[in-house]
């Protein structure tokens, strides 16, 4: 295992985990604005985690390119 594979995976798990904790989270308030602050990291840690990735996994291929266009159109929303 190379370590450009091995950031691939910390990334990766990073960002699985960032996703799971944020749906538990909005599981777990009451609140309807408590729940806003979870869509934060769900929407811009997670996917640009997951996009990083990818890129480190696939290079610059077409495959790489969308999952970073993917995340920065994420973030622009």
């Amino acid at each position: 295992m190379s370590i450009r594979h091995a950031l691939a995976v910390a990334f990766l798990i990073g960002g699985v985990v960032v996703e799971l904790v944020c749906c538990i989270g909005l599981i777990a308030v009451r609140n309807a604005f408590d729940r806003l602050h979870y869509l934060g990291p769900a929407s811009s840690v997670g996917p640009l985690a997951i996009a990083a990735a990818i890129l480190l996994e696939e290079s610059f291929t077409p495959a790489g390119v969308k999952s970073l266009l993917v995340a920065l159109l994420l973030l622009l929303t």
